[in-house]
């Protein structure tokens, strides 16, 4: 899970290594019925059935669905404290791949010849930072959440440091659904613990900050106005 946001190889290596330990592992199992409902398994028999009744067996699809059905049986094996130590761990990552970002963003504005394009419209982004945008923003948001869950009751300072870092990151990649996840995060976790008078005053700030982001020119408005034009709109159409 360190090696998660970090890299592409190394994180299934140790994912495999994963897999396999764990059958090692003297934790009694839990009932069957209980991994079969947490894995894809049904999922992966209906695909499997479809080829069978069409005569149209796609193997490459069955391949890159295995891992799904496998890992929650992995997982059964492991001690809570284990996977919240892995938590921690992908925390940890997911901050060192934002620094690593943030480095690269720099070198790339101030220490970079040639014209510079906005990282908002710029095919190279991904090579400037090291990680692809999407899962960056992604795993910026999901940062949020964790840090949340570690620190809501003491080290609050931990917590509000953690969060101006992701937000900073997915605001200067211009990351629409990371953004998306913290905010509607960060009302949640603030509508759950003040007050009536409070929740109102925060519910109007919302408001004001929305009007200035739909009324005002940045590159996350300009982002999101940019989905009408996006080719996966077709491959959304497909999904539903």
């Amino acid at each position: 899970m360190f090696f998660l946001p970090i890299s592409t190889f190394v994180d299934n290596l140790f994912l495999v290594l994963l897999v396999f330990l764990s059958f090692f592992s003297e934790r009694r199992l839990y009932p069957l019925k209980y991994i079969g409902l947490n894995s894809l398994l049904f999922f992966f028999m209906y695909v499997f059935m479809v080829g069978l009744i069409t005569l149209n067996f796609e193997t490459k699809e069955y391949i890159k669905l295995l891992p799904l059905v496998i890992i929650p049986y992995a997982l059964t094996y492991l001690r809570k404290e284990i996977i919240i130590n892995g938590i921690l761990f992908l925390m940890a990552a997911v901050v060192i791949k934002q620094i690593i970002s943030i480095y690269g963003i720099i070198e790339y504005y101030y220490f970079t010849e040639g014209k510079k394009v906005a990282l908002r419209s710029y095919a190279g982004i991904n090579e400037i930072l090291g990680f692809e945008r999407p899962y960056l923003g992604f795993f910026s948001a999901l940062n949020v959440i964790i840090a949340y869950y570690f620190f809501k009751e003491k080290r609050v300072w931990v917590f509000i440091l953690i969060c101006f870092l992701s937000t900073l990151v997915v605001t200067l990649i211009s990351a629409r659904l990371g953004i998306i996840i913290i905010l509607i995060s960060l009302f949640c976790i603030l509508i759950s613990k003040i007050n009536r008078v409070l929740k109102y005053i925060v519910l109007s700030i919302s408001l004001i900050t929305l009007i200035l982001f739909t009324q005002t020119n940045n590159p996350l408005k300009n982002r999101f106005q940019q989905i009408k034009y996006d080719t996966r709109l077709i491959v959304w159409d497909g999904a539903i």
